[in-house]
């Protein structure tokens, strides 16, 4: 997690001051490029990839949507950091994808961000950076994707794979169990901000890493050319976007639009994950509000 040096990342992000226009201030020729990613991470700790739900939304904590953002404003980005793509196959052994017991919707079927369920079985798990509940489909047309995952880690998740690939009942292709134990392997490396897409996505907006990427599976970047919005959030609060469960903030936040589809990305793995489109560095703090 990148700070200024003696700088609380508490501190950093506690009070993000107005700033209606991008800045380039001559200290970004001092920071780190946004491409250039050691790899070297800092997680918080993840709660057990179980079907469990993050608290609802105190009431007076507010939640925020789509319908209340502000884009008109919005800088220009793109992702450089690289991913890492888990397929999930026809799973036999899928659970419902409705909410789970403890959430405010339980016993409801699980929606996507267009208000559409996600599916009729597949995987639920959990997101610790966001502190959100996720849900793939089980139909083969879904991935989980990790975040902020270097080469090194990538061959790591790759051998685990394999190895509960061999073990799986359906041979080559991860069970639910073998799914739960390759979230709980990427947790113990420390990589825990995951979340659902699909092999569509992948095909049309990500290309492999080398040699460490293939068929919608492994090591993966976003396309150069594809274009994101970013604007920021102040405070603390909860985001209602593509995940099952609302996704919660606190010293601000980034909302990136991709497509049609607003998600909520933490300041410091923003800032480690994406650039301007002149591939300029990117603080957090100056982006524009973008609330209503």
């Amino acid at each position: 997690m990148r700070t200024t040096e003696h700088e609380p990342l508490m501190s950093k992000y506690a009070t993000l001051p107005r700033s209606p226009a991008r800045r380039r201030p001559s200290r970004f020729s001092n920071r780190p490029s946004a491409q250039n990613e050691s790899g070297e991470l800092t997680h918080s700790r993840s709660m057990p990839n179980i079907a469990v739900s993050s608290p609802p939304p105190p009431s007076s904590s507010r939640t925020i949507s789509a319908q209340d953002l502000d884009m008109s404003n919005a800088a220009s980005v793109i992702s450089r950091a690289q991913k890492f793509i888990l397929p999930i196959g026809k799973l036999k052994d899928g659970v419902k994808l409705e909410y789970p017991s403890g959430h405010e919707k339980a016993g409801e079927r699980i929606l996507d961000f267009e208000k559409k369920p996600i599916g009729d079985r597949g995987v639920i798990f959990y997101n610790s950076t966001d502190n959100s509940v996720q849900a793939v489909q089980g139909d083969g047309s879904g991935v989980i994707i990790f975040n902020l995952v270097n080469q090194s880690q990538a061959g790591l998740l790759k051998a685990k794979h394999d190895e509960l690939a061999k073990a799986s009942r359906t041979p080559g292709i991860l069970d639910h169990s073998g799914v739960q134990a390759f979230l709980d392997y990427a947790t113990s490396l420390g990589i825990t901000d995951r979340y659902n897409s699909t092999r569509d996505f992948i095909r049309k907006k990500m290309t492999p890493v080398g040699d460490l990427g293939a068929n919608e599976y492994g090591l993966y970047k976003r396309d150069d050319r594809d274009l994101c919005h970013a604007v920021r959030l102040e405070g603390s609060g909860f985001f209602q976007g593509p995940a099952a469960s609302p996704q919660k903030f606190e010293h601000g936040a980034v909302i990136v639009q991709q497509d049609k589809e607003y998600r909520l990305v933490q300041c410091d793995a923003f800032e480690r994950s994406y650039c301007y489109s002149d591939n300029t560095a990117i603080d957090a703090r100056e982006l524009p509000l973008g609330v209503r």
